[in-house]
């Protein structure tokens, strides 16, 4: 989606994947990075693929949201735009406390990205 909206500007577009570290570790500490590896190389790869520039980074943090925003930040970013996926709580869709935090305090806007609902039951039917 970022792609497709970046065309006609030609704006420099930054993917970034956050591993969140406990505070039972040190925030350096060594952590499995492969599923973000892959999720910032499948973005690479539909990027050069859509004949678009993307510069992509695995970073760690306490907390997913403060660290996308103070990366939006520095990187005077325009627009975030920010996968999220269906989950329920208590029985009811919730955006979950990264993409809320976001929401709240990106300096710019944010377009959100919600994966497909999963089969079930519609609530309250």
């Amino acid at each position: 989606m970022a792609c497709t909206m970046s065309k006609d500007t030609k704006a420099m577009l930054y993917a970034l994947y956050v591993i969140e570290v406990g505070h039972e570790l040190p925030l350096d500490s060594e952590l499995d990075s492969a599923h973000g590896e892959s999720a910032l190389s499948r973005t690479e790869d539909v990027a050069k693929e859509m004949k678009c520039h993307v510069e992509a980074e695995l970073i760690q943090a306490r907390r997913a949201g403060p660290a996308i925003v103070q990366e939006a930040q520095e990187r005077g970013a325009e627009l975030i735009v920010m996968g999220i996926r269906y989950k329920r709580r208590y029985g009811q869709f919730t955006l979950g406390e990264t993409a809320t935090y976001v929401l709240k305090n990106a300096p710019c806007p944010v377009i959100t990205w919600r994966e497909q609902a999963k089969a079930g039951p519609v609530p309250g039917s």
